[in-house]
């Protein structure tokens, strides 16, 4: 799918809009105004995601074994959710050596998890950690519309009650 980069198929471009608000990253703030790398080497920003009733982004550290787990069942979960109303962003930062990911090793995580209804980007300088003052494997926020509604503990529930 591939919603914020160029893909050969999928869903159309996500929606524009544009995030109002005071930036942040902190519960009750604005999505901050951030740009990462998909792993088609194409420039993502954050911006795009108040086009959405709700987003989840996700941390994937690839030496995580929980982060690991969840993304073998979150693909087929995020194909039943409404792809003109939800979003799923996942930003690979650590290698399963602990090294700092490129384009090459995120298509390949990609890939590997047959991550095709997700948007996969990758930090390699640490962005995601400066950017959310958030790091570790599985950092997680949820987003209503640009709004950051939960840092941490994000559930496919709370997801859903967003749509």
């Amino acid at each position: 799918m591939c919603t914020a980069g160029s893909c050969v198929s999928g869903p159309p471009a996500p929606p524009t809009a544009t995030c109002s608000g005071t930036r942040g990253r902190d519960v009750g703030t604005t999505v901050p105004s951030a740009t990462f790398t998909d792993c088609d080497g194409n420039e993502v920003s954050l911006d795009y995601l108040c086009g959405y009733d709700a987003a989840w982004v996700y941390s994937f550290a690839t030496w995580c074994g929980i982060c690991r787990s969840e993304m073998r069942t979150i693909n087929d979960w995020v194909a039943t959710q409404p792809a003109d109303r939800f979003e799923m962003l996942i930003v690979v930062t650590s290698t399963t050596e602990h090294g700092t990911p490129n384009a090459a090793y995120c298509d390949s995580i990609r890939d590997e998890f047959g991550l095709t209804n997700a948007t996969v980007l990758f930090d390699d300088s640490n962005r995601f950690l400066n950017t959310f003052y958030y790091g570790g494997a599985g950092a997680e926020m949820a987003f209503d519309n640009g709004v950051m509604v939960q840092k941490g503990g994000v559930t496919r529930g709370l997801i859903e009650s967003l749509l």
